[in-house]
């Protein structure tokens, strides 16, 4: 568990210890007991254990000179943690993180650490539906630049109040070479692609945008938009 402290003892924290949970919500920080979650074993987490494992192994597979590239780059890619203090991976850890951003969109992975390049952060990520057109569109700010692939999730259609369905998140499509912005781009075929009809007049959707960098792996924020599909 990461715990915050000020002089009254702890003010903010993340994670789990013992029976507790540490979290924060819109209301605030809070603690709570820990339940145990169901695992599903849907074919997205199945997915990403696949990646895991194999970049595990394909780490396990480096020469020792690639190795210590990832060892001797952590202090070039410090962390925040989600108290927002400052940390730093391990060598191994840094090699998954970059190459699963890399794995996840379909990109190549990195045998020896990069430089930081820095990536840019899509901006005002809004979606939206229309069903009498059959459209589905998602728009941002900033442009996709050259070097850049964009990573859209969506869910399957959910309740128009629900607000956060991140877990029901699938990749549905990705969106590489330079498109200046601000950028709108349409992605109603992938989504039947994805789950096989557009939402109903009235569903809600949620849908995730990222932006990673081909050369480095770094990843920008997530950016997160509800859209409810329209007549």
């Amino acid at each position: 568990m990461i715990i915050k402290w000020s002089g009254i003892g702890a003010t903010e924290g993340r994670g789990k210890l013992g029976g507790t949970v540490a979290s924060r919500n819109k209301a605030g920080a809070y603690f709570r007991k820990n339940t145990k979650p169901t695992n599903p074993q849907t074919a997205a987490q199945s997915a990403v254990r696949a990646l895991l494992a194999a970049l595990a192994q394909a780490w396990r597979n480096l020469s020792a000179a690639n190795k210590a590239t990832w060892d001797n780059a952590v202090a070039n890619f410090p962390q925040i943690n989600k108290v927002g203090d400052q940390f730093f991976l391990s060598g191994f850890g840094l090699y998954m993180k970059l190459n699963m951003s890399l794995s996840q969109l379909g990109l190549s992975t990195l045998s020896a650490a990069p430089a930081p390049a820095g990536v840019t952060q899509p901006g005002n990520f809004v979606v939206s539906g229309a069903l009498a057109v059959g459209t589905m569109t998602a728009d941002w700010d900033n442009s996709l630049e050259a070097g850049y692939t964009a990573g859209l999730y969506a869910t399957p259609p959910i309740s128009a109040g629900k607000s956060n369905a991140k877990t029901e998140l699938r990749l549905i499509k990705t969106i590489t070479g330079v498109t200046p912005g601000p950028v709108t781009d349409s992605f109603e075929a992938e989504y039947i692609a994805a789950f096989g009809a557009l939402p109903a007049v009235g569903d809600g959707f949620q849908a995730k945008l990222v932006f990673v960098n081909e050369a480095t792996g770094e990843r920008s924020a997530d950016e997160f938009s509800n859209g409810i599909m329209g007549a």
